[in-house]
């Protein structure tokens, strides 16, 4: 990858270079069909004003896309959808709330559909979960909501079944960390941002936006940093069918500069080896100025064993990841014989084999987690995090003294085999080793990253802050 200023340099010379020969070719068209040209000047107003329709009708195409992309990043697109009353009978569709009403995608129209069930039983089911989340906690203190955390915790999922919720989270690295990266975020004034990466699992396909995991999370915590005094962010990222890379060479642009704690979920669609997720720790880890915490949604063991090893050091100036945990589908821990939906399965573990989107929305395959497995996921997220607070809570009553995440100042060399790509992509993906006389130290350069897709955090960064010039 280059930066914005060699990729214009190149641009530009590239552009003088070929611009005479566009102009020479110009010119001899014009001569050798100049008679030609003057026998057909009565068709020209009639050419011309062809060619201006054609102009206007693209500008205006170009600009509505861009507006539209526009209002759906900025959540406008959503208050606009939801004032109006037209309505349509075209598929596809996807759903943007609940109720009765589907987006039609062609139209960013309304779509009547009707309501089986299993739409009745997923639209109760979820009003029960708004219920669950807005309990009202104003008057309770830090200590009271991490007991009446604890205490729903164990109502939802049953207190015999605790410890297949510490069996779906593997943490690594130091919590103590964490910890401080709360404290120090608190003595800044600044929000505590959780972003999360990966493809369809992690953008909760099949169920609505909000029911996927990070945004459980997000719930379950707010109460307890409010009463903190601390700001949380939570961001969904992810992208349904994109790899890692190039996704993970625009970590900045899609999940913030500001990202305390980051997530990798590419499992499925990347094989068994850990040389991507590797180039994924080292990237993250060097780019991003607060070393993020990393959690990864994964159960292969080569990729559990790169994790510990990059955890491990002897002092944090050498340990390239500070903190983390691996987390485990609820599919692959919770024994099938919990999931049946008997009358004394516990309230979190009924209908797990439903999504909580209604029948014919996009995304309802076999392989994605539906609605229960993400509320399982974001509880097991959440009481790691509630352990973090009960550490950080006593210190942040003490001081809300700075405590500095030591900078990252070489990476050790790459543990998994290389892939075979040239040094360059070699390079960007790894670094190079060295060149300081007895060191085996690696150094990788920062990328600069430039891409039209959505979600953004950095709007100046994108696509068309690099075209120079163009036909």
């Amino acid at each position: 990858m280059k930066n914005a200023s060699t990729l214009k340099s190149r641009t530009s010379r590239s552009i003088q270079k070929e611009e005479p020969e566009v102009i020479s070719r110009g010119k001899g068209k014009v001569l050798n069909n100049r008679k030609q040209a003057q026998g057909n000047q009565k068709e020209w107003p009639c050419v011309f004003v062809v060619l201006l329709t054609i102009t206007c009708f693209i500008a205006f195409f170009s600009r509505r896309q861009h507006q539209h992309l526009h209002e759906i990043s900025s959540g406008s697109l959503r208050q606009k959808i939801a004032q109006s009353q037209v309505k349509a009978t075209l598929k596809p569709f996807v759903v943007i709330d609940e109720g009765k009403e589907l987006l039609d995608e062609s139209t960013d129209k309304f779509v009547e559909f009707s309501e089986t069930d299993d739409d009745t039983q997923n639209k109760q089911n979820n009003e029960e979960e708004e219920n669950y989340h807005d309990k009202d906690t104003g008057d309770l203190s830090l200590e009271d909501l991490i007991k009446q955390f604890h205490s729903d915790l164990e109502s939802r999922y049953g207190s015999a079944n605790m410890k297949w919720l510490d069996k779906a989270m593997e943490p690594f690295g130091s919590l103590e960390i964490t910890a401080k990266r709360m404290i120090t975020k608190k003595s800044k004034g600044e929000p505590f941002v959780i972003a999360f990466a990966g493809y369809s699992v992690t953008v909760g396909r099949g169920n609505y936006f909000n029911q996927s995991f990070p945004f459980v999370l997000e719930d379950l915590l707010k109460p307890l940093f409010d009463k903190m005094g601390l700001e949380l962010i939570v961001r969904n990222a992810a992208i349904g069918g994109i790899p890692s890379f190039p996704y993970g060479f625009c970590l900045p642009h899609f999940l913030g500069m500001d990202a305390d704690v980051i997530s990798w979920d590419y499992g499925l669609n990347e094989g068994k080896a850990p040389h991507i997720l590797e180039s994924y720790i080292r990237l993250s880890q060097q780019n991003l100025p607060n070393r993020p915490m990393l959690i990864v949604l994964d159960n292969n063991a080569q990729r559990q064993k790169l994790l510990t090893e990059y955890s491990a050091a002897d002092d944090l100036e050498n340990q390239v990841l500070l903190d983390g945990l691996i987390l485990h589908r609820g599919a692959d821990i919770l024994p099938k014989s919990l999931l049946e939906g008997t009358e004394e399965s516990a309230p979190g573990l009924m209908n797990w084999d439903q999504f909580g989107a209604p029948n014919g929305c996009p995304g309802r395959s076999s392989w994605h987690p539906k609605k229960q497995e993400h509320s399982f996921l974001g509880h097991v997220l959440a009481k790691h995090f509630v352990k973090v607070i009960e550490h950080a809570a006593p210190l942040m009553e003490d001081s809300l003294q700075e405590h500095a995440i030591p900078t990252l100042l070489h990476l050790p060399p790459p543990r998994s085999p290389l892939t075979e790509n040239s040094v360059e992509v070699s390079e960007l993906l790894y670094g190079h080793e060295s060149h300081d006389v007895g060191s085996h130290h690696w150094n990788l350069q920062d990328l600069s990253c430039r891409t039209s897709f959505l979600p953004a955090q950095d709007h100046e960064k994108v696509l068309p802050s690099i075209v120079v010039k163009g036909y």
